[in-house]
């Protein structure tokens, strides 16, 4: 177990849900922390709830799909903590609907905050962390970069992306003093689907309840729960890989072992449930 008091920790994606969690409990460990979201708001609200505690923090409205805007960020963070030891690339958003109501641009802005809002911040990031004798760079991928999902296909694509970089990523960072984590959420209780965008459903059934039944059907964690997870595991242990949340052995079995036979189950466990079979079924004609 590490110590992590004086360390200073870049974390996206902060104004809400687990990044919040995040930002205010490494905060509480010791850490100096400087957050970043799109939601100026909510972003100071997290500030607040830092500072209460007797934190030291920085705040920067960031969109991290911005390339320009995300190493002008880098170089305001290391101006103002003068170095970095940690970085959580944790912004990220959702996008439920089927195919046949998906454009270009939708794909476009998953792809553009969820994978290259990591890239753009990991290589702005990682000449500093290099610097430092003992850093982590954390990225948040998701169960569905385990498994495909129905309904999810730009969602998915960026998951499994971040994934595929963070391995690599890995890899090519092995002998320097940098640790790579990537994380792997379960159905987490965030604002991440509150906010999220779905196209076309309205046709076929009412936003509300649906995310009202997804969290009756299936079981569902705290995001400060994961939180405590990512902070044991990726930042204290430097685990390559952190699985979190609950139905995750089964759901990490489905996807390495059954590849190529567990749509069906998918299908049946999860669509028809949670959409109904009818639905589901003209959702996706």
């Amino acid at each position: 177990m590490k110590d992590l008091k004086g360390k200073v920790v870049v974390i996206t994606g902060a104004a809400l849900g687990m990044g919040r969690e995040l930002a205010v409990k490494l905060s509480r460990q010791g850490c100096i922390v400087a957050i970043s979201d799109i939601n100026k708001d909510e972003l100071e609200k997290t500030a607040s709830l830092i500072k209460n505690q007797g934190g030291i923090v920085s705040t920067h409205i960031l969109d991290v799909s911005n390339k320009d805007d995300v190493f002008a960020f880098a170089d305001k963070v290391i101006e103002i903590h003068r170095k970095v030891d940690i970085l959580i690339n944790n912004a990220g958003v959702i996008m439920v609907s089927p195919l046949k109501e998906l454009t270009m641009e939708d794909f476009e802005w998953v792809l553009n905050i969820n994978l290259w809002g990591v890239i753009h911040c990991s290589l702005a990031f990682i000449p500093h962390l290099k610097k430092q004798a003992d850093s982590n760079l954390v990225n948040i991928s998701s169960t569905y970069g385990l498994i495909g999902i129905p309904l999810h296909i730009p969602y998915c694509t960026s998951k499994f992306a971040v994934k595929g970089f963070s391995e690599s990523l890995k890899l090519e960072l092995f002998d320097t003093s940098i640790s790579v984590s990537c994380v792997y959420p379960n159905l987490i209780k965030t604002s991440i689907s509150s906010s999220g965008r779905y196209n076309g459903m309205e046709k076929y059934l009412n936003i509300d309840e649906l995310q009202a039944k997804f969290y009756d059907l299936f079981k569902t964690m705290e995001p400060g729960e994961c939180a405590e997870v990512i902070i044991k595991k990726a930042i204290r242990k430097n685990k390559a890989r952190v699985l979190v949340g609950k139905q995750l052995a089964t759901i990490e079995f489905l996807g390495r072992v059954l590849a190529g036979s567990y749509h069906k189950l998918i299908i049946k466990q999860m669509a028809y449930k949670l959409f109904g079979k009818k639905a589901f079924r003209e959702m996706t004609k």
